[in-house]
C-alpha cells in the first residue's frame, strides 16, 4: 500500500471513531442509568468509624449484567457484592464498608468495579470523609449481624473525646426508625476529655430483611455539631427458604422450570399454604420431610408468553404463631 493511500484509511477510520466512539465508549453508554449514585460523602465522622454506603446497580438495560470482579483503592476498605448476575429489571448492591481507625482528616477511598457483559467496562465508586482525631468510636459501629426477629439485640459502643475542650458535650441523638432504642450516658470527666457510653436495642418486632439506620450525636462543638454511627442488621424470620432468590436464566416462554427450596425453622413445623403472589410459580411439599424443622419443597416456575424480563414471588406460610410468610424471588429472561 502507497504511503499515500495508508494516510486515507487512518483518516477514515479516525473520522468513524469521532462519529461513532470508541468501543469502550459505546460498552459504557448504559453505566449511568444502572449506576445512578457513584459517590458519597460521610462527612464528618469520628476517627475509628467503621462507614458502610450500598452503591445500588439497576439493569434497566434489555441484556444481563455480569460482575467479573473489583479492585479496592485503599487496604481500608471492605466489599461485598449482592449478586455477580444482574438479568434485566433487576438490581442489586454493592456494599462498601470504610474502617478509619488508622486515619485522620481526609479520607477518599473505595473500589473500581469490573463488569464482563453486556460489555467489558470499569466503574469508579468512590467514597470520601473527613475523619476527627478527637473523637474515637469503639467499635466504629453498631453491626448486629444475624439476628432472629424475636431476638431483641442490644450493643454498648464507647465515645472518647480528647480534644481539650473543657465544656465538649454530647447533647442529643436521633435516627430514623422507631424499632431502635437508643440511651447515651456520660461515664467520666476530666483535663478536657469525655467518655459516653452509647446503647443501642433493637425491638422484638423488627422487619425481616437487611435493616439499615444511623444514628446522629448531637454536639454543642460548633466546628462539628454532628457525629454520624452507622447500624446494620440482618433480621431473618424463625422460618426461612433457601435458596430465598433464584436466576433461571434464559426460559422459553411457556416454558417451565423445577427448582428445590429447603424451608427450615428452629423446631418442627407444619406447611400452612404456598401461593404465588406475583407470576405463575407453584410448590409441592415433601411428604416426607413433613412436620420437621427442615422441609423440602419442588418450586416450579411457569415462564410467561411474553417475551423478556420477568419474576415471580412464592410465599411459604406455616402454623408458627405470629411469623410472617418466608418467600422464594425467581427471575427469568423469557426467550422466543
Amino acid at each position: 500500500m502507497r504511503r499515500s493511500e495508508f494516510i486515507a484509511v487512518l483518516t477514515g477510520l479516525s473520522l468513524t471513531l469521532l462519529v461513532h466512539g470508541s468501543p469502550q465508549s459505546l460498552a459504557q453508554e448504559w453505566v449511568p442509568a444502572v449506576f445512578p449514585d457513584k459517590t458519597y460523602d460521610f462527612g464528618t465522622v469520628a476517627k475509628g468509624s467503621k462507614l458502610r454506603h450500598s452503591f445500588k446497580v439497576v439493569n434497566s438495560t434489555d441484556k444481563e449484567i455480569h460482575i467479573s470482579g473489583y479492585r479496592t483503592k485503599c487496604g481500608c476498605t471492605e466489599v461485598k457484592i449482592g449478586a455477580d448476575t444482574i438479568p434485566p429489571g433487576t438490581q442489586t448492591t454493592i456494599e462498601a464498608t470504610l474502617d478509619t481507625t488508622k486515619f485522620q482528616g481526609v479520607k477518599a477511598s473505595g473500589l473500581t468495579l469490573i463488569i464482563d457483559r453486556p460489555g467489558f467496562t470499569e466503574v469508579d465508586l468512590n467514597m470520601n470523609c473527613f475523619i476527627r482525631g478527637d473523637v474515637l468510636l469503639t467499635p466504629g459501629q453498631v453491626d448486629f449481624g444475624q439476628v432472629n426477629r424475636t431476638d431483641g439485640p442490644s450493643q454498648v459502643l464507647s465515645l472518647q473525646y480528647l480534644g481539650g475542650n473543657q465544656d465538649f458535650k454530647i447533647t442529643g441523638s436521633h435516627h430514623i426508625s422507631p424499632r431502635l432504642k437508643v440511651r447515651i450516658t456520660e461515664q467520666s470527666r476530666a483535663a478536657g476529655q469525655a467518655t459516653y457510653q452509647l446503647s443501642a436495642t433493637l425491638t422484638a418486632d423488627s422487619k425481616l430483611g437487611f435493616y439499615k439506620d444511623q444514628i446522629t450525636l448531637k454536639t454543642n462543638d460548633p466546628a462539628s455539631p454532628e457525629i454520624p454511627i452507622f447500624v446494620t442488621a440482618q433480621i431473618q424470620g424463625l422460618l426461612t427458604a433457601s435458596p430465598s432468590v433464584m436466576n433461571l436464566g434464559t426460559v422459553a416462554k411457556g416454558a417451565t422450570v423445577q427448582k428445590t427450596v429447603i424451608v427450615k425453622s428452629n423446631k418442627p413445623f407444619k406447611l400452612s399454604d404456598t401461593k404465588s403472589t406475583k407470576g405463575e410459580v407453584t410448590a409441592k411439599a415433601n411428604e416426607a420431610s413433613a412436620n420437621q424443622a427442615v422441609q423440602t419443597l419442588t418450586v416450579t416456575y411457569k415462564a410467561p408468553s411474553t417475551v423478556g424480563p420477568d419474576h415471580a414471588i412464592l410465599e411459604i406460610t406455616s402454623d408458627i404463631a405470629n411469623e410472617p410468610p418466608a418467600k422464594v424471588t425467581l427471575f427469568a429472561t423469557v426467550g422466543p
